[in-house]
């Protein structure tokens, strides 16, 4: 499935620091179902290491958050900080998750939690076995598979890295098809992980797993990353069968 902005919702509104600062953060994990996210959430309480957030998905309890904060007096060494999650809460009547993180890097901000939002009515649930799709052998595809273009087209890779810590990573396709694409990365991960992958230029976005790894430098992997499903729209190219000759046209 990809996402383009217009389907997102807008931004949340920044939560109050003590000191007057507006502050905001957003998370990218890996939610209860196996699929990477990233969101805008809103920060509830927030006090050196100790962050409660709102967020419209239910990460993994103690799987690993990328957290960056954004306030006027935020560190840029410290800004940027894993989170482990502690406890990953639905609240009953809007839908949205309360997920209490020990961040690896204290803020230095602190927004105290309104009484509103400690009053409110918190349903425990247990999360859902991560889904079992991501743990099937790498196979031959059946479905008939679109021509590689060569082409360089930026894009942002989010996911896990070999150590279970959550990444974001620049860089760019080194070639694409209907079905996914091949990059270089310098972050180390492991065949099969989930992966979301980001068009730089549309902000559109699309969820994949790792199915090619190999190492073409030291500390630089040729990655193949394959679609959900087929999407032939996300790059913005035509492309022909890879039985494809120009007898068919």
């Amino acid at each position: 499935m990809t996402v383009s902005p217009a389907d997102k919702k807008s931004r949340p509104a920044g939560a109050i620091a003590i000191s007057g600062e507006v502050v905001r953060v957003a998370v990218t994990g890996i939610d209860v179902t196996g699929r990477v996210f990233r969101d805008a959430a809103t920060v509830l309480m927030l006090d050196r290491c100790d962050c409660v957030i709102r967020t419209r998905f239910q990460p993994i309890l103690d799987s690993s958050l990328l957290a960056v904060f954004d306030y006027p007096r935020a560190d840029p060494e410290l800004r940027i900080s894993q989170g482990r999650v502690l406890l990953n809460d639905s609240e009953m009547s809007s839908g949205y998750f309360q997920v209490v993180m020990a961040l690896q890097f204290p803020q230095l901000v602190k927004v105290t939690a309104d009484l509103r939002e400690s009053q409110t009515i918190i349903q425990k649930l247990d999360p859902p076995p991560v889904a079992k799709i991501l743990e099937r052998p790498v196979t031959q595809s059946k479905v008939r598979r679109s021509e590689r273009v060569v082409i360089q087209i930026p894009v942002i890779v989010f996911g896990q890295n070999a150590n279970g810590h959550m990444f974001e990573e620049k860089t760019s396709t080194m070639t694409v098809n209907a079905h996914g694409a091949l990059v270089a990365l310098k972050t180390e991960i492991h065949l099969q992980k989930p992966l979301l992958l980001v068009h730089a230029r549309t902000q559109s976005e699309v969820q994949c797993r790792v199915v090619h790894r190999k190492e073409i430098d030291p500390g630089r992997l040729e990655v193949g990353m394959e679609f959900a499903s087929s999407l032939p729209s996300f790059w913005g190219i035509n492309f022909p069968p890879e039985d494809w000759t120009p007898a068919d046209r």
